[in-house]
């Protein structure tokens, strides 16, 4: 995010830019923060509720500023690219927009046909769950902290492999069994 942005950001919320890097872990801004957090979901509870959502996706897939800053995906890729290479902002633009969300819908996917294990389960659906439910509400987006369910999404999907499997072969069979017609 561009310093100009994040210091407007810093001004709109009545906080100016800490003193110091760790600033924020001192006891008195930690409550100072606290107590304008709750003020605000005080004054505009749906809002704050309408924002959690919008997190949920900052969270997940990634926020306005990953790529695009304000001036447009192609201008973003490329200041990545110059700042990181290449290959590492294609990958961070193929991740956000393919890998996660693959994952995500192959994972409910699989929980669905897995529906009647789900106790054995319960595990892998509570870590995403858990940590977005914990996370998202309470701080601004980071999509690191996303980073250590993608292997759950992972296993969530795989399940899936076998069911596919036998839905692929069953498919083919059909396709190669002798069409018989009746008149």
């Amino acid at each position: 995010m561009p310093v100009e942005r994040e210091q407007a950001i810093w001004e709109s919320a009545g906080i100016t830019p800490l003193p110091y890097a760790h600033a924020m872990y001192d006891v008195q801004t930690d409550r100072l923060l606290r107590e304008k957090g709750l003020s605000r979901i005080a004054a505009d509870p749906i809002g704050y509720v309408g924002l959690t959502f919008t997190r949920v996706w900052d969270f997940w897939i990634g926020n306005s500023f990953y790529l695009a800053n304000g001036e447009g995906v192609t201008h973003g890729l490329q200041t990545d690219a110059a700042e990181r290479g290449w290959a590492v902002a294609i990958y961070g633009l193929f991740k956000r927009l393919l890998v996660v969300p693959g994952f995500i819908v192959v994972a409910i996917c699989s929980a669905w046909v897995h529906r009647k294990r789900r106790r054995d389960l319960l595990p892998l659906y509570l870590f995403p769950l858990g940590l977005t439910a914990g996370y998202v509400p309470f701080t601004v987006e980071a999509g690191r902290y996303a980073l250590p369910v993608l292997p759950c999404l992972m296993m969530l999907s795989v399940a899936l492999v076998p069911h596919w499997q036998a839905v692929r072969s069953s498919f083919a069979q059909r396709h190669t069994s002798p069409q018989t017609r009746t008149l």
